[in-house]
């Protein structure tokens, strides 16, 4: 089993990139059958979407690189900072280029940053609309961040801390199960994603 883990921050060195290789660190001292991949999108320079991208390969040969790996996915963890209440426009992007089916049918953990107390608003911006055409699977746990520079801190102890690692804990597993139980979905004659590609 593949988990290939997005981290969808417009800074260099963020806080969602470190979140997500924690998140990589736990599944692999965890989880010996399954491999994990990391796609830092603000390393992969993928250009914004527009028309050419089905016909310029050239220009769209960075996103051909992530589209691979994708498509060889079981399932993904997307990791999203909160700014000013919203998704960086780096994911959004992502989402509008994952249109050729590698995605499909594949369970997702969403993963929200904030340096303070928020960080349910990319949450709610991604479950709303953001699967419409990938059909990528949305699994009802997610987890929120907050306060994340103590969080990443080895030197805080908190309640808060040991609470989200035990959350972290808790979930990656239901995360692994629903990637065992979609694969059965999408090896079924049920799956017609070549003729109904696109959602509704």
């Amino acid at each position: 089993m593949k988990i290939t883990i997005i981290t969808g921050s417009q800074r260099k060195n963020s806080n969602s990139k470190f979140v997500g290789l924690n998140l990589k660190e736990k599944l692999d001292q965890n989880f010996s059958d399954v491999s994990v991949e990391s796609v830092c999108l603000y390393d992969a320079q993928i250009p914004y979407w527009d028309e050419d991208k089905y016909s310029d390969k050239e220009k769209w040969a960075a996103w051909s690189k992530v589209s691979e790996k994708l498509a060889q996915s079981d399932a993904f963890i997307f990791v999203v900072p909160e700014y000013n209440g919203m998704v960086p426009p780096m994911m959004t992007n992502f989402f509008l280029n994952a249109d050729q089916g590698e995605l499909s049918h594949k369970p997702a953990l969403l993963v929200s940053v904030s340096a303070g107390i928020n960080g349910v608003y990319p949450i709610s911006e991604l479950r709303a609309y953001s699967f419409k055409n990938n059909k990528v699977c949305f699994i009802p746990e997610h987890l929120i961040i907050r306060n994340v520079n103590d969080i990443l801190n080895k030197e805080v102890k908190s309640k808060e801390k040991d609470y989200i690692n035990e959350r972290i804990d808790y979930t990656l597993p239901v995360l692994v199960e629903y990637a065992k139980a979609l694969k059965l979905v999408r090896e079924s004659q049920a799956v017609k994603t070549d003729k109904f590609g696109f959602g509704m």
